[in-house]
């Protein structure tokens, strides 16, 4: 197994990422951390509602198992590694952990796509090499995956815990949370990333979750481990670019309710369909709204200049009795939702 591990800077640098219709560009808004970027131009129009993440930086990578080739030997690559001021030793149980000498506890808690509740047994402990023993006779993996260790701090509370990524193929990745409860190693999350789902887990214990449905549908999932290594759920939303069908469908548990978009310039319009639960079954959303002009690069159109189709897509939503919030009313609730469920920073 090829071991790297990834070092947490003390200082840390705010990155704010707009996601746009089309692409990214830089936003210089300072909204909450993992809370909605809100662009807008003083004309009250309904903007590219698109998370702002917060990026902490992270050191360089060692790698601990290959050769440096451009040292030309083994030795100059310690020297190089020992030499770095920016990486984190891992200690203790996590390193007992890393070198297949502990075990970690599946509690069976926040497995997000049972993934390891298909290859383990609750309440059972294992070591790395099990883990990923179990994983590889799962499903048509190589037997060499690669294995990235992070130390962070969830809660901020100066206890460190261990995130864990295992490369099980170019396409598909386990990602995991690792805490010391009472003197065990606990899993307290895990989620598998692919070409169409990615993880980021960052160092202070929140995590985000991409989702691409289709070439203009994609879904964001925000969430943090607490200090005591539960699995909170912030919020997330799916952006929809442009309505292809005659309507807007929802899905809630095994019930679609469709939203007519008829006498619409319906491709031109963004759904932003926001919910506080994880499971698709039993979520309550509400939306939000804008326009674009797809013939020139999909720039946000102001809401003066399309103040018509906005208001009459919202007033059906709202007929169908689903809430619809402009895009400062968005920011607003979810920052009393972050306050709620005490989303860090």
């Amino acid at each position: 197994m090829k071991k790297k591990i990834v070092g947490m800077m003390l200082a840390t640098s705010m990155i704010m990422t707009a996601l746009t219709a089309c692409g990214e560009e830089m936003n210089d808004d300072t909204t909450p951390s993992g809370a909605i970027s809100t662009e807008n131009d003083g004309d009250g129009y309904e903007g590219s509602d698109s998370a702002s993440t917060e990026k902490t930086e992270k050191s360089e990578s060692i790698e601990s198992s290959s050769s440096d080739a451009e040292a030309g030997s083994s030795e100059d690559a310690e020297a190089s590694e020992d030499s770095s001021n920016e990486s984190v030793e891992i200690k203790g149980l996590y390193a007992d952990f890393v070198d297949g000498k502990a075990k970690v506890k599946y509690a069976g808690k926040a497995d997000l796509y049972q993934e390891l509740a298909e290859v383990l047994t609750v309440g059972e402990s294992y070591t790395l090499q099990e883990i990923c023993d179990a994983l590889e006779n799962a499903g048509e993996y190589g037997t060499d995956p690669d294995l990235t260790f992070t130390v962070i701090d969830c809660g901020q509370d100066g206890a460190e815990e261990l995130a864990v990524e295992i490369g099980l193929s170019a396409m598909y990745h386990l990602n995991m949370v690792i805490k010391e409860i009472n003197g065990e190693l606990v899993i307290c999350y895990d989620e598998g990333s692919s070409d169409k789902h990615s993880v980021d887990i960052n160092t202070d214990g929140t995590i985000e979750a991409t989702q691409f449905s289709a070439a203009n549908i994609h879904s964001y999932d925000y969430a943090f481990i607490n200090a005591d290594g539960e699995y909170v759920f912030y919020y997330g939303y799916t952006e929809t670019y442009g309505i292809v069908d005659d309507s807007y469908d929802i899905y809630q548990g095994d019930t679609k309710i469709s939203i007519p978009v008829d006498n619409l310039e319906k491709d031109n319009i963004a759904v932003l369909e926001y919910y506080y639960e994880q499971d698709y079954k039993t979520r309550d959303y509400f939306f939000s709204f804008y326009s674009f002009d797809l013939e020139d690069n999909w720039k946000v159109i102001p809401r003066e200049e399309n103040s018509e189709d906005i208001s009459t897509i919202m007033e059906r939503f709202e007929s169908a009795g689903y809430k619809t919030l402009t895009s400062e009313e968005v920011e607003t609730t979810l920052a009393l939702r972050a306050k709620e469920v005490g989303y860090p920073n």
